[in-house]
């Protein structure tokens, strides 16, 4: 349990790094602005910033990486918390789709067949949908008198060596991770002792009982 726990930690924390590593060098070099720029009216549909609609779509991929990227610009920008889990209530749907995409649909074909296997997906992604649509209007009524003003947009000034460049957004991409990290060890500590400790057991059989 302890061991799979810290290789949980481990993989977390390194997608963690690398997602914002990218993030950081890519704004750098302007180039983040240019590639969410390429979402088209999304932001305006969902009613959220360009770069948490880019975070949600990326949610498909990983949710760790799109968490990621949400915690980034929360800690770095004066974002209204409503912003922040009106972004996060959408990302649910996506990373359901992620799963069927990626573990149904492959488990679902081979075990019941083409026929019976497509009605379940169909089945799976109707209510990816209406989920979908009841997180939307839900995101929609947090975000709908928040403002928001990314200052991503301001002229970034390059260091004069490319050296300097990468050690600017390696320490830039630290000061955000050693908070990251400390938040997810003290968390994973705490769930690790109640686990230990038998306190979910305990829960588990009192609800039962209760039910």
């Amino acid at each position: 349990m302890i061991i799979k726990s810290i290789i949980y930690f481990t993989q977390v924390l390194a997608i963690v790094f690398i997602v914002l590593f990218i993030v950081n060098l890519l704004e750098k070099y302007n180039l983040f602005r240019k590639l969410i720029n390429l979402l088209g009216p999304l932001p305006k549909v969902l009613n959220l910033p360009n770069e948490f609609c880019f975070a949600i779509l990326l949610s498909l991929i990983s949710p760790t990486a799109s968490y990621s990227i949400i915690s980034r610009f929360k800690n770095e920008y004066d974002i209204d918390d409503k912003l922040v889990l009106a972004s996060l209530i959408l990302t649910s749907p996506f990373t359901h789709l992620c799963d069927i995409i990626r573990l149904t649909i492959p488990i679902v074909i081979s075990t019941l067949g083409i026929i019976a296997g497509t009605y379940y997906i169909l089945l799976a992604l109707l209510r990816v949908f209406i989920r979908f649509s009841i997180h939307l209007v839900i995101s929609k009524q947090l975000s709908k008198y928040s403002q928001f003003t990314f200052s991503i947009n301001k002229q970034v000034i390059y260091s004069t060596s490319r050296e300097q460049t990468y050690r600017d957004v390696l320490l830039k991409t630290l000061r955000l991770y050693k908070k990251i990290v400390l938040r997810f060890g003290i968390i994973t500590i705490i769930v690790l002792l109640l686990t230990c400790f038998g306190v979910f057991d305990y829960i588990g059989k009192f609800l039962s009982k209760s039910l």
